[in-house]
Formats: structure tokens, sequence, C-alpha cells
């Protein structure tokens, strides 16, 4: 499943969901910023799981395969860190 939309998969179509960090590593894979892809390799932001917010974290596939970034490790732990600072569940 594409991590796109990670919070389709966890809590269903259309349920809000926040990103997080969607511009990290922008520039880092492609100087042409028109060509970069950011985020870093991982979309992870605030969500809802049958109806309890949690922090939802999903490696993009479509990004070297869904292999973590320099930058997507950086926003890996800082989305966890926002998950244990506000007692969120963390479901990746």
């Amino acid at each position: 499943v594409a991590a796109a939309r990670p919070a389709g998969v966890a809590a269903g179509p259309g349920a809000p969901f926040i990103e997080l960090a969607s511009l990290a590593g922008l520039g880092l894979d492609n100087p042409d910023l028109d060509k970069s892809v950011p985020g870093g390799g991982l979309i992870a932001g605030i969500g809802f799981v049958s109806g309890l917010r949690c922090m939802i974290s999903a490696s993009d596939s479509g990004i070297n395969a869904g292999a973590l970034q320099p930058k997507g490790l950086d926003k890996q732990l800082r989305v966890q860190e926002i998950a244990l600072e506000n007692k969120l569940p963390y479901v990746q």
C-alpha cells in the first residue's frame, strides 16, 4: 500500500490527518525543486484510529523503495518525540 495517505489505511478514507514536516529533505534528492520529492521518504502526522488520536507514520515506497532518507530519520525521531510528549499512541 502506498504511503501517500497512511491515515486512509489506518483510519479510513476521509479521516482527519495533519501531516507533519511535509517539506523535510526538499532539494536534497534533486537540486531542481520542481523535481525534488520532499518528505524524507516518510509520511507522518496525527490522525485518528478507531476514534483515538494517534501519531501515524509510514515509509513512502515511491522513494528509493521505502528506504529512510537522512532527513527522514530526523523526522522519524521528531514525530516519536511529539507522540511521547503528548501521550499519543504510535502507529507505523
